[in-house]
Order: C-alpha cells, then sequence, then structure tokens
C-alpha cells in the first residue's frame, strides 16, 4: 500500500489540474494504459470496471467476480512540471497563486475509481477533479471541472462469444467552467465561482466483434451519449458558487477500433490496435488526429511495455504487475489547437490500480 501513499500525497499538493483538453471527445475516463496507446484502446480494453466508460461489450469479458477495490490516477501537463518550483506544496488557493509569476497554462488532475464486475454485469464509481490555470500580463484565467459518476452496465454473448454486445448507463454530475479575470488582484478567486452545473444520463453501446481465428482478429465499435446528454437534473454533489447554468448538452459520437491479440511463449501476450475516434466528427479534431495505433507487450505477466501514435503524436508507458494489481507511468501527447501536429501539449499519468478476483 506504499504507493497509494505516495499518489495520496501528491494528490494533497495539487492546486490545479487539467480538464482533458483534447479536441477529440471520448471516454470521460482516461486510463494511464490508453493514453499510453495513443488511445487506441477499444479493441484492448479488458477490465469490466473500465469497459462501463471505454467499450461497454468489453464488460462480458469477465466471466468470474472481479472487485476493482482502488483506481487510483494523477496527471500533469509539461508546464506544471517546468513550474514545479513555483507551484508549490502549499499554494492551494487560486489568492497564492494569483501572487505568483508563472509561464504556460499549468494543468493536473486527479481521478479516483472503484467498482465491481461479474459474469456480464458492472458497477461503477467515477470521481474526476481536474482544473487548471495561468497568468498572462496579469491576466489570470483558470479552468475547473469537477464530476461524479456512478455508471451501471451490462453485456451479452452471442455465437459462442463471436459476437458481444454491451450497455452502460452514466449518471454524470458535472459542474466546468472557465473564468478570466482581467483585475485577479481585486476579484473573488475561486475554482468553484461560476460554474455550470447539473447532472445528465449518458446512454452508451458497445458491438463487438472476434472472430475464432489466429490472432483473434475483431472490430469494437461504441456510440456515446446516445441521443446527447443534456444536463438538466440537479447535480447530485452541486460544488459550484454562484452558477452560470447547465453545462452544454453533449453529442452523440462513435469510435470503431480493430485489434489482434496473440499469446507469447513462455508466458504475456501482445496487442495491437487501430483506432478510429469520433467517427460522426463531432469535436474539431483533423481527420488525421483522430487516427490512432497502439502495441502493447506483456512479459510473463510481471511488466508491461506500451506505445502509440495518436492525434498525430507518439505516446508509451509501461506498468508494473502486481499480484494485486498494476502501477503504471505514462507519457503522451494531445493536439489542443485546430487542425493536424499545431499545438502539442504533453502530459504525464502515474497509476496504481488494486483488484481482487
Amino acid at each position: 500500500m506504499r504507493i497509494v501513499f505516495i499518489l495520496l500525497c501528491i494528490f494533497s499538493t495539487l492546486q490545479h489540474a487539467q480538464a482533458r483538453r483534447s479536441v477529440i471527445p471520448g471516454s470521460r475516463y482516461e486510463s494511464a494504459r490508453a493514453a499510453a496507446l495513443g488511445g487506441a484502446y477499444l479493441p484492448i480494453v479488458d477490465n469490466g470496471v473500465e469497459a462501463l466508460f471505454y467499450q461497454p461489450a468489453a464488460i462480458s469479458k469477465t466471466d468470474d467476480f472481479f472487485v476493482e477495490a482502488l483506481n487510483l490516477q494523477m496527471s500533469f501537463n509539461n508546464p506544471y512540471l517546468n513550474n514545479a518550483g513555483v507551484i508549490n506544496t502549499g499554494q492551494f488557493s487560486l489568492e497564492k497563486l494569483n501572487q505568483k509569476t508563472f509561464s504556460g497554462f499549468s494543468n493536473a488532475g486527479v481521478q479516483l475509481m472503484t467498482g465491481l464486475a461479474v459474469q456480464g454485469f458492472s458497477f461503477g464509481l467515477l470521481y474526476r477533479t481536474e482544473l487548471g490555470a495561468q497568468k498572462v500580463d496579469g491576466v489570470l484565467t483558470y479552468r475547473s471541472e469537477y464530476q461524479l459518476i456512478p455508471a451501471v452496465g451490462f453485456s451479452v454473448r452471442l455465437a459462442k462469444g463471436i459476437v458481444r454486445l454491451g450497455y452502460s448507463l452514466q449518471l454524470v454530475n458535472e459542474s466546468i467552467g472557465e473564468i478570466t479575470e482581467t483585475d485577479p488582484d481585486n476579484a473573488s478567486l475561486s475554482y468553484k465561482n461560476g460554474l455550470a452545473e447539473g447532472a445528465g444520463l449518458s446512454h452508451n453501446f458497445g458491438f463487438a466483434l472476434t472472430l475464432p481465428l489466429s490472432g483473434l482478429p475483431s472490430l469494437n465499435i461504441v456510440a456515446r451519449d446516445i441521443g446527447g446528454t443534456s444536463f438538466s437534473l440537479p447535480n447530485l454533489v452541486g460544488v459550484a458558487k454562484n452558477s452560470s447554468g447547465q453545462p452544454s448538452a453533449e453529442k452523440m459520437t462513435v469510435d470503431i477500433g480493430m485489434g489482434l491479440h496473440y499469446v507469447a511463449k513462455g508466458g504475456g501476450f501482445y496487442n495491437l490496435a487501430l483506432t478510429y475516434r469520433d467517427a460522426l466528427s463531432k469535436g474539431s479534431g483533423h481527420l488525421l488526429s483522430k487516427i490512432s495505433f497502439g502495441f502493447e507487450l506483456n512479459l510473463m505477466k510481471l511488466v508491461s511495455v506500451r506505445l502509440g501514435f495518436g492525434e498525430g503524436y507518439p505516446s508509451g508507458g509501461f506498468g508494473i504487475i502486481t499480484p494485486r494489481g498494476e502501477i503504471m507511468f505514462t507519457y503522451a501527447n494531445q493536439e489542443v489547437g485546430s487542425g493536424f501536429r499545431n499545438t502539442m501539449e504533453t502530459r504525464y499519468f502515474a497509476q496504481y490500480r488494486l483488484s481482487f478476483f
């Protein structure tokens, strides 16, 4: 449990965190594993709890009782790392941050998830706190996003598992906003001030076709936010002060992925994945940015090595597998501007998973 203590200590130092700014919409939950694969995770998902957010059809991959006791992750971007000497432990408030001088939009984030899965059924609870801030020529801009998402889903196997269908329902409690203060010295500063806040039901459907051939070639399709997700329901954990109204509705998106899975001699396996994200073009990402590739090598169930290419940039990471989970580290890039390879943001992830099965 020492790694849990270390990550919780890091969590306590975060005074701003980053809402994922990629121009390509996708899963509300993002794992270090998926980020290392460049986002090409759709055909690879094998965790019944993560499947609630990535690919509901993968829920039925879990045959036995599986408990995700703890899934704790932190992430931060390059400006946050560069400004670590300025943004230090104890600077928890925007008032204190406003007294500092730092460059770039410094971002960091924490998410915590727990849940269980058994024989085609899954339940999960995801909490995310993601904030960010920058100060340029005396103007302070900060953004905030808080989410609490209970989710439930099920999946069925047809034709001896060749076809899998899945559905997940997410109750998305969201508080989000971006504030610009031209005179921050005389403003009431709070990450929770003026946020749009509400809750909405998100319907998600997944389809998977896996052929009984060498490499188990698979085709995966997932539709997220079917019919659109509006946030007209009361937020169960409202955090906003002086709310500015409801968050903008989220449009339905579709991701498509193909994968191969091989068992390695001597133990372990490797995966290859190709994904086309946001097939309905609801985001502002360039066509080429939507294509992602991923390669994962599991060495004797002791270490995992992951490489990816997504949104026009490389990514990579590794995981140390323990008897009850995995410790993961990832370096990843994403596009936050317009066009292809226009504005890159580098992010770093550390994640710890504790599971029982």
